[in-house]
Formats: structure tokens, sequence, C-alpha cells
């Protein structure tokens, strides 16, 4: 299969609406498409007034009202985040170096020693 042709090739699967599977001869991988209504669910925990709706093909968001956020809930995301794996099983271990930029950005420490 050409390589062009192969990145136009998607095969939805059974697991969850809107999880597809792509890019099969050169990289697989899992994606997530997501409906209006999940991201206003997803959103939602984050601002007061979610408004999304479809636009050329793609689900798109109108945030306002930002709600309060938590310090800790930002740390483990950004831990998460920034230590994914590689496909070789290595990880990125880029975590503290993504809190200590935060925490000058912000101007208080995400993380206590």
């Amino acid at each position: 299969m050409p390589n062009r042709a192969s990145r136009g090739c998607q095969f939805k699967l059974a697991m969850e609406p809107g999880v597809h599977i792509g890019d099969i001869a050169n990289a697989p991988k899992i994606q997530k498409f997501y409906e209006p209504e999940e991201w206003r669910a997803l959103l939602g925990r984050f601002f007061g007034q979610v408004q999304s709706g479809h636009a050329d093909g793609m689900v798109t968001a109108i945030c306002r009202k930002p709600l309060a956020w938590h310090p800790h809930e930002l740390a483990a995301s950004l831990r998460f985040e920034f230590n994914l794996p590689y496909p070789d099983g290595k990880r990125m271990e880029l975590a503290s170096l993504a809190l200590a930029a935060f925490s000058r950005r912000l101007g208080f420490p995400l993380e206590r020693d």
C-alpha cells in the first residue's frame, strides 16, 4: 500500500464510540474522536459554561467562566503527560522540568519538598 494511501485508512473499533485505528502500515495508532456531548462533560469540570458543536467535520468548543483549579491536580497531570513512554519503552522523564517551568510561571511551587 502506498505511504499516502495508508494515512487515509481508518477502522472503527467496537470498544467505545468514536475510537478508530489508523495509519496501520507505518505507525499504527488508536485515536478517540469526541462527540460534542463528551467535550461538554470533559470541559465542564474546568469551565462554568461550555458550548460545543460541529464545524467543518470537527468538534468545536467555546468555554467561558473558568472554575478554580487545584495545584495538586495540575502537578499530577504534568507528571503524567511529561513521563509518557516512547515506543521502545523508555520514558520521557521530563516531569521535573515541566513542574519547575510551570511553578516559575505561576509564581509558586507545584511540588513541596
